[in-house]
């Protein structure tokens, strides 16, 4: 502990060791000088805050002009001794190693009976560290603000270089960003006093690709950088050796894409831990300006190949448009004389044609007929959006009521009947609606079981929007359900029904172009939905029904989930136990599955002879007589 040199105070008193005991306990610094200057006495705090060993030391040294240089003590004696006291000043002080704080002093004035100035006496306190804390933080508030004005990265950079300026010595700052198709870093933004900006360069192995590759910051001095070369983790130092090196990451969710690099040539240790902590915010702003910099031109782009989607689809609306009026004049025209000229010929020289020529004729206005219902069809399904509606409330139960009225002729010769359950209202084009159940109707007469009259049922459910793969989120959707008991097709035809002109029967034994369907699913399409198909093929026979349904939830044309939805909403099938082949372990997914109805899960991937014994284990649980085929036969 430092003794205080009490002899030189000139107010001394018996019983002022005491007092100063207490000083030296003191933690701020504490002082007294003559009103020249010249310190008569300054505790152990204040000795250790300049840097000096004894108050003789710090006596022999010209307060005036060491202490403070960014302060004019003879300005500060002229407040005291005008005003009596300075409360709060703060300002740069100097050590005796040249090293500077920020001090926070208080002092007074002490006078004799006559108002003379006899010495001044004071407190200092060390605030650097409040003071380094409030000027990070007004820094990282600038950057916040300039990344919410600014747009331009050039701009910004300049910004967080002069933010982060204010704080730590940043004379030489660089970021530079990595493209991970190239391989190559790209200098973002480049100041430097000795180095002019580089190009682009392979990442290599150098400080900035070590900082990336290890996603960590790295804090250098000269020596351990020349350590770090010699022990082969980094290939070599590009530019000028620095004396100090402080390089951060710029990480965002997607992972490290660039490094943010300050640097001192002279000064050893200029950076310590605090600038690592700084730093490590500033570079989460660089990072997330970066990202909002690339989501932006992400968003032009696509905008842009949107409008050129719009485009492309404009012309395509007009084609159809065209095509449309061509239909509807042009080529229904020539098909309307050879119609007339047909009847003309039939009525005025049936005779004259004799037996074979009247067939020519008969197979000739068939054919012309055939080609007026094409044209009418196709037209049908370019109006679905070329002539659309705008939505509003459609009751679908007299929607499908006015449809069956219409196909009454229908279903009076085939025998049928159609029978309507619980309907629902949704906004929708209604002359689509009313198309849409048409053809789905009409299909469900048309495609009859030969020894059988057609059923055909047609009802809603409302369902969830979060509980059904369809558009638009949001709000309840409608699940329109047609159903009959017809001659069905194969599955291997699922995506041929729905296409313009595919047909699975000759026109000889079933009438129609193959449209309709490709008109429904426009209309659907049109209207946020889609279109799925359930069923069996009943060609040569009904399809067993199964003792146990093995589902796999990764299936290439509907989800497993709506698959096991559908299975558990059919009262035919609800009973059926379901095992689910899954690659997922995840708790949410599981409970998710065991709400739908799931009776036991099969992680995968599996081996065929576990499949076997683990579903013949499940069989005997649950029906205790029924076994699985042996391994050598298909499941």
């Amino acid at each position: 502990m430092t003794t205080v040199d009490v002899t030189a105070r000139p107010d001394y008193e018996p019983g002022a060791e005491l007092g100063a005991a207490l000083l030296e306990g003191l933690p701020i610094g504490v002082y007294r000088t003559s009103p020249e200057g010249r310190v008569l006495m300054a505790n152990s705090a204040l000795l250790r805050m300049l840097g000096y060993a004894s108050l003789e030391e710090l006596s022999s040294r010209d307060l005036n002009r060491e202490f403070e240089p960014g302060y004019r003590r003879s300005e500060f004696r002229q407040a005291l001794e005008r005003d009596g006291e300075v409360v709060g000043l703060e300002s740069l002080w100097t050590r005796k190693d040249g090293s500077s704080f920020y001090a926070r002093e208080n002092a007074r004035a002490v006078r004799d009976e006559v108002g003379s100035v006899l010495y001044f006496e004071g407190t200092v306190e060390d605030v650097t560290s409040r003071r380094r804390v409030e000027e990070e933080c007004h820094a990282l508030l600038e950057i916040v603000q300039g990344l919410n004005a600014t747009y331009d990265l050039d701009e910004l950079f300049s910004l967080i270089h002069r933010a982060v300026g204010r704080v730590l010595y940043a004379e030489n700052f660089l970021i530079a960003l990595y493209n991970p198709e190239t391989g190559f870093l790209h200098f973002e933004f480049f100041v430097d006093k000795h180095d002019p900006m580089p190009p682009p360069r392979p990442l290599g192995k150098g400080l900035s690709g070590y900082v990336i590759n290890n996603d960590l910051p790295l804090l250098l001095s000269r020596e351990e950088q020349r350590q770090m070369v010699e022990k082969g983790m980094v290939e070599g130092v590009v530019g000028t050796f620095s004396a100090s090196w402080l390089g951060m990451p710029l990480r965002t969710p997607s992972g490290t894409i660039g490094v943010l690099v300050v640097q001192h040539y002279e000064e050893e240790h200029v950076y310590a831990e605090g600038d690592v902590e700084f730093l490590t915010s500033v570079a989460g702003q660089v990072a997330v300006a970066i990202e909002r910099r690339r989501a932006e031109v992400a968003l032009r782009r696509s905008e842009a190949e949107l409008k050129k989607f719009a485009a492309k689809l404009e012309a395509s609306n007009r084609e159809l448009q065209d095509f449309a009026s061509v239909a509807s004049h042009d080529l229904q025209e020539p098909l309307r004389k050879i119609q007339a000229f047909g009847d003309r010929l039939k009525t005025k020289y049936a005779d004259a044609l004799g037996e074979g020529g009247g067939d020519y004729l008969e197979r000739m206005q068939n054919a012309a007929g055939r080609m007026q219902t094409l044209i009418n069809d196709l037209l049908t399904f370019s109006r679905v959006t070329t002539k659309a509606q705008p939505f509003v409330a459609v009751d679908l139960a007299e929607v499908a009521a006015g449809v069956v009225s219409d196909l009454e002729a229908r279903v009076e010769r085939s025998g049928g009947r159609v029978e309507i359950g619980e309907m629902l209202t949704l906004d929708a084009d209604p002359l689509q609606m009313r198309q849409l159940l048409q053809n789905l109707i009409g299909n469900g007469l048309k495609f009859h079981k030969p020894d059988e009259p057609p059923l055909v049922k047609v009802w809603c459910e409302r369902v969830a929007s979060n509980d059904a793969d369809a558009e638009p989120a949001g709000g309840d959707l409608c699940r329109l359900f047609v159903e009959d008991n017809g001659i069905g097709f194969d599955e291997k035809y699922l995506d041929r029904i729905f296409t313009v002109f595919q047909r699975l029967h000759g026109r000889h034994q079933y009438e129609g172009t193959g449209v309709g369907l490709a008109v429904v699913r426009r209309i659907a399409e049109r209207h946020g939905g889609s279109l799925y198909h359930r069923g069996r093929f009943a060609g040569e026979g009904e399809s067993p029904r199964p003792g146990l349904i093995l589902l796999d939830l990764n299936m290439p044309r509907m989800d497993g989930r709506e698959a096991l939805r559908e299975i558990k909403s059919d009262p035919a099938l609800r009973s059926i136990p379901v095992v689910v082949l899954t690659t997922s372990k995840a708790e949410e997914d599981i409970y998710r599955t065991y709400d739908l109805g799931v009776n036991s899960f099969i992680t995968k991937p599996v081996q065929f002879e576990g499949l076997v014994e683990v579903m013949r284990t499940l069989g005997k649980y649950w029906f205790e007589i029924v076994e699985l085929p042996d391994a050598g036969n298909a499941l």
